[in-house]
């Protein structure tokens, strides 16, 4: 009987000792492709003509985002009243783990990890409010020069899904939006 315990301890003692191994295995691999994925840089390709991105919000306003390669116009439509605001931004592309997993942090930062099932491209913005014009008044506008992060997350259709889970369409730009996005560029 004495025999067959200490014949069990040296079998548990084993296992644990081949289960741990294993658990340390893993946990080195991991620590390797954390550590190698943030090591590759993605560039964002340029964006060559400017791209609608278009949402009818649940309060009723209606709002397109158009992105050109170095600003970000907001155009917020509701009642008839329009409130536009021009955002300079520097965007860099999140680090992609596998199985929805993205590190949004530039410094890849472990607090920066997110997971976005169904997402296809995943960029984090740096926006600084530039001007702000409309018919609204007061702007529904932060201060000029307020700066702020944001991270845009794109399905594989290339629609938009803001931080807030509202879903923003890609659309083609009409004949005013044009106008003012080149208005908006001209005037700076």
């Amino acid at each position: 009987m004495h025999q067959n315990l200490i014949l069990m301890s040296r079998i548990v003692k084993s296992s644990f000792e081949y289960l741990s191994g294993i658990v340390s295995i893993l946990i080195t691999l991991i620590v390797l492709w954390v550590s190698l994925k943030s090591c590759v840089v993605t560039t964002i390709p340029k964006i060559e003509n400017p791209i609608k991105y278009f949402a009818k919000l649940k309060n009723g306003e209606e709002q397109s985002m158009i992105l050109t390669n170095n600003q970000l116009v907001i155009i917020k439509r509701n009642l008839g009243l329009y409130d536009c605001g021009v955002y300079s931004f520097k965007r860099h592309s999140a680090t992609y783990y596998g199985a929805g997993i993205y590190n949004v942090d530039s410094g890849n930062s472990p607090f920066g990890i997110r997971y976005y099932p169904d997402i296809n491209n995943v960029w984090h913005m740096s926006l600084r409010l530039e001007k702000t014009f409309g018919t609204a008044k007061p702007s529904t506008f932060s201060n000029i020069g307020i700066k702020y992060d944001e991270v845009f997350k794109f399905d594989e259709k290339g629609n938009l899904l803001q931080s807030d889970d509202e879903l923003f369409k890609k659309m083609d730009l009409n004949k005013d939006e044009l106008e003012l996005v080149s208005t908006s560029i001209t005037n700076e």
